[in-house]
């Protein structure tokens, strides 16, 4: 997801409907990112909500 920091991050917060740092927290953070924040990336970059789910969950440490 921190490859995500250097594609545009002001235009896909403003997507998102997510201030600047909050974007970049939740991209250093990932869990926090909701179903729908997954599903408007998704839609955006023209990819199935699964693979960005997969891409979380396997960085985030539990």
């Amino acid at each position: 997801m921190k490859l995500l920091e250097k594609q545009g991050p002001t235009k896909m917060a403003k997507a998102l409907g997510l201030q600047y740092n909050s974007y970049l927290d939740k991209l250093g953070n990932p869990q926090k990112f909701t179903f729908a924040h997954i599903f408007k990336m998704a839609d955006l970059c023209d990819l199935d909500p699964d693979l960005i789910y997969k891409v979380i969950k396997n960085q985030v440490e539990f």
